[in-house]
């Protein structure tokens, strides 16, 4: 079996860690990539209030047709400077 990537969503802001741990974006293609334990890792940091997970991983196949999507929107506005 191939093994899952994962993007990690700060919620309730919808913001995307950044690859390498290194903060946050509202961007999600600039969001970073992680291996399936170390988004579990992640996961485990921080709760709220009620016990729930702020950082929840979110499977990289979930959002791989946005993502497409906007790269190729992204390249049409490349091509039209």
């Amino acid at each position: 079996m191939t093994p899952r990537t994962f993007l990690i969503e700060h919620r309730p802001s919808s913001l995307w860690w950044k690859p390498d741990r290194c903060g946050y974006t509202r961007e999600i293609l600039e969001a970073g990539l992680y291996s399936e334990d170390e988004a579990r890792r992640i996961e485990r940091l921080r709760t709220d209030g009620l016990g729930r997970p702020q950082d929840v991983p979110v499977p990289l196949a979930e959002k791989r047709a946005l993502l497409e999507r906007a790269a190729v929107m992204l390249r049409e506005l490349q091509e039209g400077d």
